[in-house]
């Protein structure tokens, strides 16, 4: 499982809880749905219960929103959360921390 503080820290945000008091347009939380989404097998009722999103079709409007790149700040949120998957998890550097024979 990824770690999930450097996700919302690139976002911006303290925590979970934070996470949640946040308007369900809120760019931020969109962005973290789609993410989410976008990255495991979870359904839509998980994300709702979860993030408290409201309607399902919540989740479908902010992955559209992100699938569709929009915005400048919503190209860089897309970025951010990238980046933040493309690090080393869990304080290893992929290939560099792997040992072979």
């Amino acid at each position: 499982m990824e770690e999930p503080t450097r996700f919302l820290k690139a976002l911006g945000l303290a925590g979970i809880t934070e996470v949640k008091r946040l308007r369900k347009n809120d760019n931020r939380k969109q962005a973290l749905v789609w993410f989410v989404k976008s990255r495991t097998v979870v359904g839509h009722e998980w994300i709702l219960e979860r993030l408290e999103m409201g309607h399902r079709s919540n989740v479908t409007r902010a992955m559209a929103k992100f699938r569709n790149g929009g915005t400048r700040e919503i190209r860089s949120l897309t970025e951010k959360m990238i980046k933040c998957a493309d690090g080393p998890l869990f304080g290893l550097t992929p290939f560099k921390d792997l040992r072979i024979g």
